[in-house]
Order: structure tokens, then sequence, then C-alpha cells
């Protein structure tokens, strides 16, 4: 089995799109709006810090 991040390919690259483009957050409920707004405010490297976006793959023997 391997696996390999790609959090820095996945996160910084969204938060930059988002706050480039915001129609995608306009279209989130009500309720969740303003923390993703606040998120896009910040630094991306600081936010997504505790996540990660992991790609595994594993072949079946036989």
């Amino acid at each position: 089995m391997r696996l390999e991040s790609i959090r820095d390919e996945a996160y910084e690259p969204m938060h930059r799109h988002l706050a480039w483009d915001p129609a995608p957050i306009a279209r989130l409920h009500s309720l969740m709006r303003l923390p993703a707004r606040l998120a896009l405010a910040m630094d991306a490297a600081g936010i997504y810090r505790g996540l990660d976006y992991v790609l595994a793959v594993a072949h079946k023997s036989g």
C-alpha cells in the first residue's frame, strides 16, 4: 500500500480559488457562510495545518 499526502495541492489552491471567486461560499447555508468568510481572511497554511488530504493506493494480490 502506498500513501501520499496531497495537502499542499488541495487545500491551499482551494483557499486561493475561494478568495478569488466567492460564489461557492455564497451557495453555502447561511450558518456556514460566516465561518467560511472568516477562514478566507486568514492564512491558508495556518488554517489547514492540522488537516491532511491523503491518497491511498493498494493492490489486491491474487
